[in-house]
């Protein structure tokens, strides 16, 4: 995401999705910023006939879903389970699933925590756009001079990467540090983007960036070598990962992501040094007064 400013300086923004069907001239991911996309899924939920249906509908937030949003907040509610919950109570489609008011939430539930991250990440932005608007307010350090500023973003910036069909979504990762996994010699792992149900909390594990790192690298690998079976591994077996590996296959989800990018850049107001931070996705920190 970027400041408005940056965006009219001339930074380049993507074309729009091509309407005909990718060639192999044509790259299997492409990028545009969330005002270009719409309410659009990046990836989008895949239909028994094999199409990927992308649409998002949402109802108008009121004072009284305020209320009953509330209500849905569980005690020891993970970020991540409440985010599932506040887009399963606002939104009538997502993709080819349609809700009515009447749909129980466990089951809606069960939806999301199938889809992609980078789908779920921008059903709750695109909400967020909707009912508060494009700007958000965040507070910033500055990491050289470490002076503190309110930063102002334009969420409709954002750059969102999206695939064209479900052959964008495959990935590979060559191990630095081979491991044995059921009798045989990994070097190679098949990968896809990690779907949300990834950061659903066993019992007794909290949520943090340790473990939301390491749930998300165990949901994108999906194969070993060139065998085409699916496989998931155990916790025992992603235990024998090295930590070069690990750190390897992190950068790999955080530099070729799907979804939008949940980055804010800018300069500092100060010295003019270049920012990045993550931007707070929790509620408290995206959709009440405090990000306005």
């Amino acid at each position: 995401m970027t400041t408005e400013k940056q965006v009219a300086a001339g930074r380049p923004v993507a074309s729009p999705e091509p309407e005909a069907a990718p060639s192999e001239s044509i790259a299997k991911r492409f990028t545009l910023t969330m005002a270009e996309r719409g309410p659009v899924l990046p990836v989008g939920v895949k239909t028994p006939s094999g199409d990927l249906a992308r649409d998002l509908s949402a109802r108008p937030w009121k004072t009284k879903d305020e209320r009953a949003l509330g209500k849905l907040k569980k005690p020891n509610m993970s970020m991540a389970g409440y985010v599932a919950t506040v887009i399963g109570y606002m939104y009538s489609r997502l993709g080819a699933h349609e809700w009515s008011p009447e749909t129980p939430m466990p089951e809606r539930l069960v939806v999301i925590n199938q889809m992609y991250m980078g789908d779920v990440f921008y059903a709750y932005m695109w909400l967020r756009r909707e009912v508060i608007g494009n700007e958000l307010h965040m507070n910033v350090e500055c990491p050289s001079c470490k002076k503190g500023f309110r930063f102002e973003g334009d969420l409709g910036s954002t750059h969102v990467q999206c695939v064209h069909d479900l052959s964008g979504l495959a990935q590979t990762y060559t191990l630095k540090d081979p491991i044995d996994v059921r009798k045989k010699k990994v070097t190679v792992f098949q990968m896809r983007p990690p779907r949300w149900g990834a950061l659903a909390l066993k019992e007794g594990e909290s949520l943090n960036e340790a473990t939301a790192k390491i749930a998300s690298i165990r949901s994108s690998i999906v194969g070993l070598n060139d065998d085409p079976n699916e496989i998931t591994l155990t916790d025992d077996e992603l235990d024998e990962l090295s930590k070069k590996d690990l750190e390897g296959i992190s950068a790999l989800l955080n530099t070729d992501y799907l979804g939008p990018r949940m980055v804010v850049e800018g300069e500092c107001p100060r010295c003019e040094a270049p920012f990045k931070q993550m931007i707070d996705w929790s509620y408290g920190g995206f959709f009440t007064s405090s990000s306005v």
